[in-house]
C-alpha cells in the first residue's frame, strides 16, 4: 500500500518532496541577492565543473568536507546550493522563497504561495474505467488539487453526480440517488465514500463551512475515493461480467431457466 502523499505547501514543515518523493521535513529560505562584479556573467554549471572543483586540493578539511558534499548534492540535483562564507547581501526577495528537502537536499523555489519548480503533481489519475462523460472533470479536478483545491472539490462534486446516471440513478439530486441506492442494497463504506465527496464539496462553495482554500490533501483525498467508488460499483461488475459472458452457451441457459422458474 502506498504512503500518504502531502501535497507541498508553503511553510509546511513536512509534504511529499517532488524531487525525491519522500515525505520527508523541509527547510525553508529566504532568498537574498549578490550581484555579479562587473565582469562576471551567469553561467550554467555541468557536472564535469564541479568535480574539477571538488578535486582541488585544499589544506583546509572543512572546506574540502564542502566541496566533497556541494559535489555529492550536483550528482543528485543540478540545482542546488554552494555553502560560502562572508556574504552579506544588501537586497533580498519579497514573496520568493525556497525550500530544502532533508531526504535528498533538492531545493524547490516558491513564487508567493505556490511550487514554481519543479512543475508538481499530484500523481492521480482517473481510474482506467471510469465513464467518458466524467473523465475530464476529473483530469481538471487532478490538475488543480494543488494551485484551487476548493474548486477541485466542487468538480469532485459534479464527477459523483454525473456518476449517478452510470450507477442507475437519475442524476438530479445527489442526495436522493444516494439514498435510492442504499435501499438497493449499496455497501455503507461506498455510501459514506459518496457523502463524503457530497459534502465536501457542497462546502467548498459555501464559505464558512469547511475551509478548503489551502487543503490539496483533501481535495485529492476526494479524487482518490472517487475512484475507490468506480472500482467497487463500476469496475469490478464489468470484469465479473466479461467472465461471465464467456461461460458456454448451455451453461448460460441453464442459468437463465434456474432463476427464471417460478417457485
Amino acid at each position: 500500500m502506498a504512503g500518504k502523499e502531502v501535497a507541498p505547501q508553503l511553510g509546511l514543515d513536512s509534504y511529499t518532496c517532488p524531487h525525491c518523493g519522500a515525505l520527508a521535513h523541509q527547510f525553508w529560505f529566504q532568498v537574498n541577492l549578490n550581484e555579479f562584479e562587473r565582469k562576471e556573467k551567469p553561467f550554467v554549471f555541468s557536472l564535469p565543473i564541479v568535480e574539477q572543483f571538488a578535486k582541488q586540493k585544499r589544506s583546509d578539511l572543512e572546506e574540502q568536507n564542502r566541496a566533497d558534499a556541494l559535489l555529492n548534492r550536483f550528482k543528485r540535483n543540478e540545482v542546488t546550493f554552494e555553502v560560502k562564507d562572508y556574504l552579506s547581501p544588501r537586497l533580498r526577495m519579497m514573496n520568493m522563497y525556497l525550500s530544502r528537502c532533508h531526504a535528498c537536499d533538492a531545493v524547490a523555489v516558491w513564487i508567493k504561495d505556490k511550487l514554481a519548480w519543479p512543475v508538481h503533481s499530484l500523481k492521480i489519475e482517473p481510474h482506467p474505467d471510469i465513464p467518458a462523460n466524467v473523465k475530464d472533470d476529473f483530469v481538471e479536478a487532478a490538475a488543480i488539487a494543488e494551485t484551487s483545491p476548493r474548486g477541485s472539490a466542487a468538480l469532485s462534486r459534479l464527477i459523483i453526480q454525473k456518476l449517478m446516471l452510470d450507477l442507475g440513478e437519475s442524476g438530479k439530486d445527489i442526495n436522493a440517488d444516494i439514498a435510492s441506492l442504499v435501499q438497493k442494497g449499496l455497501e455503507v463504506e461506498i455510501q459514506q465514500a459518496l457523502d463524503v465527496v457530497r459534502v465536501v464539496g457542497n462546502n467548498a462553495v459555501h464559505p464558512g463551512k469547511i475551509d478548503l482554500s489551502d487543503d490539496a490533501g483533501t481535495a485529492l483525498a476526494l479524487l482518490q475515493l472517487i475512484n475507490l467508488v468506480i472500482e467497487r460499483r463500476i469496475a469490478t461488475q464489468k470484469r465479473i461480467a466479461e467472465m461471465f459472458n464467456t461461460l458456454p452457451p448451455g451453461a448460460l441457459k441453464q442459468i437463465k431457466d434456474r432463476d427464471t422458474k417460478t417457485p
